[in-house]
């Protein structure tokens, strides 16, 4: 499970700059974009040591007065969607947590439980990656190596408080079906991490996970030390540092996907039941009342990110995977989430159907996704990822995607924030 989202203004001029990290063949060099204003950029070919980026622009436009002796400010023009270099972090990670924290950096924690299965080339074992973390300074452009957890962790949840701490709790050990109880938190001023007060009642792996209005932390469903799949949620006080139990979802639920809504109730959707199954239900959590509701019913069951948009509502990316039956890359549709109405609704397909792409929202509302794998096959060697570095970006005003300029190399598997 993977999760997902500044912005930067000077005169009438609009920027928003993220990062983008992941697999990339056999490398994982992350990347800033910064994505202007103005008409969108025609894409870039795609291919598999990536497309080539749209060229920038520096030049500065100022204009004069005869009416003033004062000179006038200088206008620097919107420049069109790029991709730049943002160096390397300490360690290849794949399918990890990136956080950004509220002094700008970002802070790149772990790595997914057996995440490159084979896939990634000279990805190192996962006993040394899946602990360490590294920051990312915007300032300096540049990575350095963060204090890490004491143990390999994964699926597990991560959340920034509202006093700046990184909350890390529950996920997988090392060994299968093996779950934490326990909570770490990141200071981000000291640079450490200390063990929470209180363990979790129950020690669960791959929860739905979101901030709280009040500043707690809901983390609900999940598997337990059996692989037991999960009802039950519980609520973490980042002043007492202690966790308490709150009502069960209706069902069992694991793997699903939660965000915090503009009405400050927490939706969860996706995810697979006790049969493994997957569910295509979502529910509401209402921190006011502690009572759980439906939140409707997607034509599919969502196998995607999910994304909050500026009215409120939600995006649920769909993404592509190979059909186990017939072995044909399948697409799913990205559907719309209306709060008011308790409905979802199909949007626009994306060009290319893609796995694991990166996925943030922009300054501006729209939602940009980048990169993952567009096609799975099998032959002599056996299977086979074709991996893209195209991107798209979705406008919530026509509910349809547009290409952007690709990525300059192929990757999936990795985050990205605004």
């Amino acid at each position: 499970m993977g999760r997902v989202s500044r912005m930067v203004s000077r005169l009438a001029v609009l920027a928003a700059v993220f990062s983008v990290i992941g697999c990339a063949g056999s490398g994982a060099t992350p990347l800033t974009t910064v994505q202007g204003t103005g008409s969108a950029a025609p894409s870039a070919a795609i291919g598999p040591t990536g497309g080539s980026s749209a060229p920038s622009s520096s030049a500065s436009v100022t204009t004069t007065s005869s009416a003033s002796t004062s000179p006038a400010p200088t206008a620097t023009p919107a420049q069109p969607a790029h991709w730049v270099a943002a160096g390397s972090m300490s360690k290849q990670r794949v399918e990890f947590q990136l956080l950004l924290l509220q002094d700008g950096r970002a802070l790149a924690i772990g790595a997914g439980y057996n995440a490159c299965e084979g896939e990634c080339s000279g990805f190192p074992p996962e006993s040394t990656s899946a602990r360490y973390a590294d920051l990312f300074d915007p300032a300096t452009n540049s990575w350095k190596t963060a204090s890490g957890l004491n143990l390999n962790r994964s699926d597990y949840a991560a959340v920034l408080l509202p006093d700046g701490r990184v909350v890390v709790a529950g996920g997988y050990a090392d060994a299968p079906d093996e779950c934490f109880s326990s909570t770490k938190l990141f200071d981000p001023v000291a640079g450490t991490w200390t063990q929470a007060t209180g363990l979790m009642n129950l020690a669960r792996c791959d929860p739905a996970y979101a901030l709280l209005p009040d500043g707690r932390v809901l983390l609900a469903g999940g598997t337990d030390i059996h692989n037991k799949v999960l009802a039950s949620a519980e609520v973490f006080d980042p002043t007492s540092q202690k966790w308490s139990a709150v009502a069960s979802m209706p069902a069992v639920r694991a793997g699903g996907e939660a965000v915090a809504l503009k009405s400050g109730k927490v939706l969860v959707v996706g995810g697979y039941g006790s049969s493994g199954a997957t569910l295509n239900s979502a529910l509401l959590y209402d921190p006011a009342s502690g009572k759980w509701s439906s939140a409707g019913t997607l034509s599919a069951s969502p196998n995607g990110p999910i994304v909050l948009l500026p009215d409120g509502g939600t995006l649920v990316i769909g993404e592509g995977s190979l059909d186990n039956i017939t072995d044909k890359w399948t697409a799913q549709a990205s559907e719309r989430f209306d709060p008011s109405a308790l409905t979802w609704t199909k949007v626009g397909a994306m060009a290319k159907s893609r796995r694991s792409p990166f996925v943030a929202s922009l300054a501006d509302g729209r939602v940009l996704v980048a990169g993952g794998a567009v096609a799975q096959s099998f032959n002599s060697s056996g299977l086979v990822t074709t991996l893209t570095s195209s991107a798209e970006i979705f406008d919530p005003a026509t509910n349809s995607w547009s290409s952007t300029v690709a990525m300059p190399s192929v990757r999936e598997a990795g985050d990205a924030v605004l």
